[in-house]
């Protein structure tokens, strides 16, 4: 199994809109992170998705995740699943539902 982190930011990202504190005004590509999702590539060649975050159309082009086969959402804050939107592109490539899992 392959870990993959996708974003590792706070909710609002990093840097955060107005922050002028030493992280988020750096010019270190290292402190620009987009938020928190990861995604599990299995060995039989599935992946799963852990929360779809508002910049999950950038992770996922930035690290050619080209394949969902499923969802996991930890919880329902909108920096977790915003992005859900974007699961429209991996059903259209995969052809077909992609199931997605949380709690209530």
């Amino acid at each position: 199994m392959e870990v993959l982190f996708l974003g590792t930011g706070t909710s609002q990202g990093v840097p955060m809109i107005g922050c002028e504190c030493g992280v988020c005004c750096s010019s270190d590509m290292h402190d620009w992170r987009t938020r928190a999702s990861v995604a599990l590539r299995l060995a039989r060649g599935q992946t799963i998705l852990i929360d779809t975050t508002p910049e999950l159309r950038i992770q996922a082009i930035g690290t050619n995740l080209a394949r969902v086969d499923a969802v996991l959402y930890t919880h329902a804050h909108a920096d977790h699943v915003m992005g859900a939107d974007d699961l429209r592109s991996f059903n259209q490539l995969q052809g077909g539902v992609i199931p997605c899992y949380g709690t209530q």
